[in-house]
C-alpha cells in the first residue's frame, strides 16, 4: 500500500483466527510481544522471527491494532511456535487476532542485519499472483514499497 515512505514488507490482512504459515523452513529465533508505549496508536504487536539460514531472518509482525493488553496477551498465546523450534515451509506459526480492519501481518526479509524487499526472494509466479491479488482491490498498488 502507499504509505509515503519506505515500507520493506509485505502486509497481509487476514480474517479472526485464520492460521499464518511459515514462508520457508528455519528455526524460530524469537517470538516477543513488543509494547510500544500507552501513547501509541497500536501499541502491542508480536513478532516471531525465524533463521532460514546464517544470513536471512524471516519477520512476522503480528499487527492486530490494540492498545488493550490483554488482547496483545490474547495474540502472544495465539502463536504456536517457541524459540528453537524448527519449522517446515507451511507449517502453522500461530493464527491472527484481528481487532481492528487495518489489523494485518507484516511480513519482513533481514539479510545480514539489513531489512529487503520481500519481493526479492519471491518467484516470479509468486509475485504475480500476489500482484493480481492486490489488482482486485488496488490497481495502482505494487507489492512493497522499498
Amino acid at each position: 500500500m502507499p504509505v509515503g515512505f519506505v515500507h520493506n514488507g509485505i502486509d497481509y490482512f487476514f480474517a479472526n483466527d485464520s492460521p499464518v504459515i511459515a514462508a520457508a523452513p528455519g528455526r524460530v529465533e524469537s517470538v516477543d510481544l513488543i509494547d510500544w508505549g500507552p501513547d501509541a496508536s497500536q501499541r502491542y504487536v508480536v513478532v516471531v522471527t525465524i533463521r532460514f539460514n546464517t544470513t536471512v531472518v524471516l519477520h512476522y509482525g503480528f499487527e492486530p491494532v490494540t492498545n488493550q493488553t490483554e488482547e496483545g496477551d490474547m495474540q502472544l498465546d495465539m502463536i504456536g511456535v517457541e524459540v528453537g523450534d524448527w519449522v517446515s515451509r507451511g507449517d502453522v506459526i500461530g493464527h491472527f487476532l484481528m481487532m481492528a480492519d487495518s489489523a494485518h501481518i507484516h511480513f519482513g526479509v533481514v539479510q545480514e542485519g539489513t531489512w529487503r524487499d520481500p519481493t526479492l526472494y519471491t518467484s516470479a509466479s509468486a509475485y504475480t499472483e500476489l500482484l493480481e491479488m492486490i489488482h482486485d482491490f488496488h490497481p495502482t498498488w505494487s507489492v512493497s514499497y522499498p
